[in-house]
């Protein structure tokens, strides 16, 4: 399991997840360092990493608390820890 954090605007979105397990379900992190579900299985990213968070950033926008704005990816960094 790796966690993935990717960082745009100031801001950081971190994705937990196993990329070679299809049913694993990509998990973000939260304020107090926590972790919670997503709708999103690693499959529905096509086992991509950078899928996952354009994936996750928008539904998360569409909750209202997207980091960056749908389409706009260029710029972002990422960095990778395993768990």
């Amino acid at each position: 399991m790796n966690v993935y954090t990717f960082a745009a605007n100031g801001d950081t979105l971190k994705i937990k997840a196993n990329f070679a397990q299809a049913a694993c379900p990509l998990m973000i992190g939260t304020a107090d360092g926590g972790w919670t579900s997503t709708p999103f299985q690693v499959a529905d990213a096509r086992h991509c990493h950078r899928k996952a968070a354009v994936l996750v950033n928008n539904w998360l926008e569409s909750q209202g608390g997207g980091l960056w704005a749908p389409g706009k990816t260029s710029g972002i960094k990422v960095t990778v820890r395993r768990a």
